[in-house]
Parts: structure tokens; C-alpha cells; sequence
């Protein structure tokens, strides 16, 4: 008996197409052929308009069946055999926690010296600070010397300008940093609490802001500046003068100097010694005691110190 042959038309597709598609599907018990004429657009000379919705059979891509499962049977294998109940402990295997401590091995001397590392910062720079005037951009003079010790025959007078006002600006240095230190004896360290430690470095810090962080830093400026411009002036004025005396073809006896050279000298001089005095901290204003005061109190008083190190070890910052 020849097998029934029935066709099903349907006109309406699973999901929308372009306009410009043609399809007709035809489906038999036999056989199912399927006649897709599209539109070349990419070989047209007008292009695609972007309101025409493209189809994935253009670009050789399969529809899916809106009833048709996208899970694989492989994929169903795998989740039936997925435990999705999470696994706990029998009851006769009570769960134990296991809590975990962290152990600080970092000294308190160590915890102490970075909390305060600021302060350290500012301490030894005061400390060093003879070292920021030290020549460093001349050879006419050694470099462990500060002033050019020669001094020309001319221009007195504009030298004795230049080192007054170096020697009012190493004044204001020792005033502010006499003051700093001052200030610092009123601060109480003896009280060992977490609450004062961190009293302590609050204290600090407005001091540091109000004496050293700015003022002393714009002194300690002014000062080598100075220092640059009257060292250059002196090599420029003995340099003038040894290409004067070149020049001349005949050696000539050196004229003796005036009384008023002779004071000029002699105020050069002087100058001299009480700049040299404070910037090598051997004015009985400015000592070595004076600059290293705040470090001091730092290193030796708190950082280590038992007491502050017991401090740290029961109460960490």
C-alpha cells in the first residue's frame, strides 16, 4: 500500500525575517525540502537600509525552534548527576572551628621608629644641617669649607651688603630652632599610655609645622643662597685680578692698603668667623646640643624606651 503523502504549509516563521527574503518551507512524511532564494544585498549596488533586520541564515548560522531545547542530552547527563545539596558533616563528627591568630613579629622598637618616622625625618635633618652649607660648587676653595677665605682688594662694600644679610638670616636660624626647642621641653613623654603616644606625635607634628617644616626650611634657603652668591662674587672679583696683574709688563710694588680698606677687611673678617661660628654649630648660641635635641628625645625617650615599647606590645597601634 503506497504510503500517504500530506503537506503542511506554513506561512507565518518562528522568528521574524527580512523583507526581502523569500522562503517556502515544505514539509512531507517523506521528505522535507526547504528553498531559500535571499537577496544578495552585499552585491546590490544600494546597501541594506539598518532598519531591515538581518537573518542568521545569510551568514550561514542555524534558527532554533522556539520548542526546541538548547540543552544538549550530554548537558541533562551532567546535571542529573550533579549533587546540588551541599555537603555537611555527620552528626558524629561535630564541626570544629579553627580560628586563626596573627602574630605580630615586628619589634616594638621597629613599630615605634615607623610610627614616628616623620618626626625622624625632621630630627635628622636638623641634625645634618652644618651639611647643607658645606661648598659644593667651587673648586677656587676646599670643599669642607663653607666661605670662600680669600678676599679681593675691591668691592668691600657690596661684600659686607651680601654678608650682612647672611648673617641676619643664620639669626633668625638660631632664634627659631631655640624656640622649637623651647616649646619641645613643655611636651610631657613620661606618660605611658596609647592615648598620649598618640598625644605625643600630634604635638609633634604642629610643632614641625610651625617651626621647621617651613620657617627653617625657607631660612636654611636663604642661607645657601647666600652663600652661592657671595662665594661667586668673591671668584669673579679674584679672578678680575689676576688678569689685571697679567696684563701689566711691569711688576710693580703693591700699594699698601687705606685705613678704609683695612676696616673692610677687618668687617669681612668678622663676619666671617660669626657665620662660620653658627653654620659649624660652634656659637655658644648654636651648638650641636641645640640641633640634636629633638632627635634625641625621639631615639633615646620613646622609641627606646622600655616603657613606651611595653606600651605598644599591649596595645598595638
Amino acid at each position: 500500500m503506497p504510503a500517504s503523502t500530506f503537506t503542511i504549509t506554513s506561512t507565518k516563521p518562528m522568528s521574524p525575517r527580512p523583507t526581502s527574503i523569500k522562503t517556502a518551507t515544505t514539509t512531507t512524511a517523506t521528505t522535507a525540502t526547504t528553498t531559500i532564494t535571499p537577496d544578495l544585498y552585499y552585491n546590490s549596488l544600494t546597501p541594506t537600509p539598518r532598519s531591515t533586520p538581518f537573518s542568521l541564515e545569510q551568514f550561514g548560522f542555524e534558527e532554533y525552534d522556539e520548542n526546541e531545547s538548547i540543552v544538549s542530552d550530554v548537558d541533562l547527563l551532567l546535571l542529573e548527576q550533579q549533587d546540588f545539596i551541599p555537603t555537611t558533616q555527620p552528626p558524629h563528627q561535630p564541626h570544629t572551628s579553627k580560628y586563626h591568630t596573627i602574630v605580630n613579629t615586628i619589634s616594638p622598637h621597629k613599630i615605634l621608629s615607623q610610627y614616628f618616622a616623620t618626626e625622624l625625618f625632621y630630627a635628622n635633618n636638623l641634625l645634618q644641617i652644618s651639611n647643607h652649607f658645606i661648598n659644593r660648587e667651587f673648586d677656587s676653595f676646599n670643599n669642607d669649607l663653607i666661605l670662600n677665605p680669600n678676599i679681593p682688594k675691591t668691592n668691600h662694600l657690596e661684600l659686607i651688603n651680601q654678608l650682612t644679610i647672611m648673617y641676619n638670616e643664620t639669626m633668625k636660624l638660631v632664634e627659631t630652632i631655640e624656640q622649637f626647642n623651647q616649646e619641645l621641653d613643655d611636651i610631657i613623654v613620661d606618660n605611658y599610655t596609647i592615648h598620649n603616644l598618640q598625644n605625643l606625635k600630634m604635638s609633634y607634628n604642629e610643632k614641625l609645622d610651625i617651626h621647621l617644616n617651613v620657617p627653617v626650611h625657607e631660612i636654611v634657603d636663604k642661607i645657601i643662597d647666600g652663600l652661592y652668591q657671595y662665594n661667586l662674587t668673591v671668584e669673579d672679583l679674584l679672578e678680575d685680578e689676576q688678569e689685571k696683574e697679567k696684563e701689566k709688563e711691569v711688576v710693580e710694588v703693591e700699594e699698601e692698603l687705606s685705613n678704609e680698606d683695612k676696616k673692610s677687611i677687618d668687617k669681612i673678617k668678622t663676619y666671617h668667623d660669626k657665620i662660620l661660628s653658627i653654620l659649624n654649630l660652634q656659637d655658644e648660641k648654636f651648638t650641636i646640643e641645640k640641633v640634636e635635641k629633638f632627635h634625641n628625645i625621639l631615639q633615646y625617650e620613646i622609641i627606646e624606651n622600655k616603657e613606651w615599647q611595653s606600651v605598644v606590645k599591649l596595645c598595638p597601634l
